[in-house]
């Protein structure tokens, strides 16, 4: 009990810098997965529910909010959860994969990097070097675009990821090429065209060091923005904002989510989610 009461005296005359301004929007949700379950929040954390428990990852939550889809770790399907209004999950879960995907040995390749179309409709996830959509009316997924051999997505931000472009026309992909280099794709879902962008080395990526020729779109989609880029950025429909996890380093070290806002450049508080007595 003395143990707890004094982590607890730290934690609340400690104090926390922080450069962010305020909340975020009460009225923008979106998903998030962080290995103990899956959870709906609000832009300003004051809705927080948890789906489900268990290690799931990269969680997408469709534009209009009945649907959920991530990644279960080192899965070869992505696990859908239907919603109803209050977030609370309805029947059993739906599973998407693309059965052509077997790699040696019979054995599936993991799946990673959902995306909804913007009338949640389709499911577009990456499978290997494929990638894969997965069609609610048709009820089938279809492979649209294959990928060099050696290219494939990831089921963490840095290994991996695939964001809409801002006007929904293009998908761009950041793919790992090997054990230090990343490939940048931008893929036509429409026309099953894919072109790519740029090879770089994976060091400069995780300094955030850009390319010149990397697109503007593509920095913006996958990393947020130049002024203020992140791994894994979560858009809102409207492109305005974008959600990200900050990890502090220290003593009492917080793990939070915070947000940015494109139009006024300001970032801004949503939820602290946990705080470790030190982290490097």
């Amino acid at each position: 009990m003395v143990k707890k009461f004094f982590l607890l005296s730290l934690l609340l005359f400690a104090g926390c810098v922080s450069d962010t301004q305020g909340k975020g929007p009460r009225d923008v949700f979106f998903a998030y997965g962080n290995g103990d379950g899956v959870y709906v929040i609000s832009g300003d954390g004051s809705v927080n529910k948890k789906v489900i428990g268990g290690y799931y990852y990269q969680a997408v939550l469709s534009p209009d909010k009945t649907k959920l889809a991530c990644v279960h770790d080192k899965d070869f399907q992505i696990t859908i959860f239907n919603l109803d209004g209050n977030f609370e999950s309805q029947d059993k879960p739906k599973m998407a994969f693309n059965s052509q995907a077997a790699v040696q040995g019979n054995q599936f390749s993991t799946v990673c990097c959902p995306a909804w179309s913007s009338d949640s409709q389709k499911l577009y996830f990456l499978n290997s070097n494929h990638l894969i959509v997965y069609d609610y009316q048709e009820k089938k997924t279809t492979s649209l675009y294959d990928f060099p051999e050696g290219q494939s997505g990831g089921q963490t931000y840095d290994q991996g990821n695939m964001q809409w472009s801002k006007d929904g026309d293009l998908l761009y992909c950041m793919l790992s090429g090997g054990t230090d280099k990343l490939a940048f794709w931008a893929v036509s879902p429409g026309a099953n065209q894919g072109t790519p962008t740029a090879l770089t080395s994976r060091d400069l990526i995780s300094d955030f060091k850009f390319l010149p020729e990397l697109p503007s779109g593509t920095i913006e989609s996958l990393y947020g923005s130049n002024e203020n880029p992140v791994l894994g950025p979560i858009h809102s429909p409207d492109y305005r904002y974008y959600f990200y996890f900050k990890k502090e380093q220290g003593f009492l070290a917080q793990q939070r989510i915070e947000g940015y806002d494109r139009t006024t450049k300001e970032k801004f508080d949503v939820v602290t989610l946990e705080t470790s007595l030190y982290s490097k």
